[in-house]
């Protein structure tokens, strides 16, 4: 399972859960979708993809997909075996940019944050250095 990040808006803009799962509908087969909008679904060799946003605005997918003797028997009974692996790496590289971008994303992130803690800290400290000094005189 994987949580990524959703830019600020975007959720309402889709309209939540609801709207997620109205959108799976254009890119999954077999859309199914439970009381609180969360969404269930397949395409191709991902055998379940569910989706749903937490409570943080963060976007939750989880994937099954077929591997093994499985995924053997379905490429042996495509019709387009060559293409249906091309798909397949598409798939496995859009996903590992994604993850790669949401790492980039969080370390990022994390840098900052650290960076802005100490320059409070070092702008709290040398206010009261001035402080100090002031008093002296």
């Amino acid at each position: 399972m994987e949580t990524f990040e959703v830019k600020r808006g975007v959720v309402k803009e889709i309209g939540g859960n609801a709207g997620l799962a109205k959108l799976a509908t254009e890119f999954f087969e077999g859309v199914e979708v439970d009381a609180e909008g969360n969404f269930t679904a397949s395409f191709g060799i991902m055998t379940k993809v569910s989706g749903t946003y937490t409570e943080e605005g963060k976007l939750k997918v989880d994937v099954s997909q077929l591997a093994g003797k499985d995924l053997a028997d379905y490429l042996a009974e495509s019709d387009n075996a060559l293409k249906t692996l091309e798909s397949i790496i598409e798939i496995g590289v859009k996903t590992m940019n994604s993850l790669k971008n949401s790492i980039e994303r969080d370390f990022t992130k994390q840098t900052f944050e650290t960076i802005a803690e100490e320059m409070k800290k070092n702008l709290a400290d040398s206010v009261d250095d001035m402080g100090d000094e002031f008093n002296k005189y």
